[in-house]
């Protein structure tokens, strides 16, 4: 479905996978690392396929704790919410 969606765009940028955890009621709550792991790759070797570049986006601190999780992938990482601005 994504891949259809953006066949017809010029697109340049990174095409990423962003995995929100949104809290323990979500539908997602039970969803292990493991397989949240499993799709993210999945995802990016299905983005890496068609011609895109496929980083998965995750925070700096989860990055920290699994950081070799996403393979050869590149890994974008958010400073937040650990991180001050000035």
């Amino acid at each position: 479905m994504l891949l259809e969606f953006i066949r017809d765009w010029d697109i340049t940028y990174p095409v990423v996978f962003d995995w929100e955890w949104v809290g323990a009621d979500a539908r997602t709550a039970e969803v292990s690392s493991r397989t949240v792991t499993d799709c993210t790759l999945a995802f990016c070797r299905m983005v890496q396929e068609a011609g895109y570049t496929p980083p998965p986006f995750t925070s700096i601190r989860t990055w920290r704790k699994t950081p070799s999780a996403c393979g050869s992938f590149r890994t974008l990482t958010s400073g937040w919410p650990n991180t001050r601005t000035r």
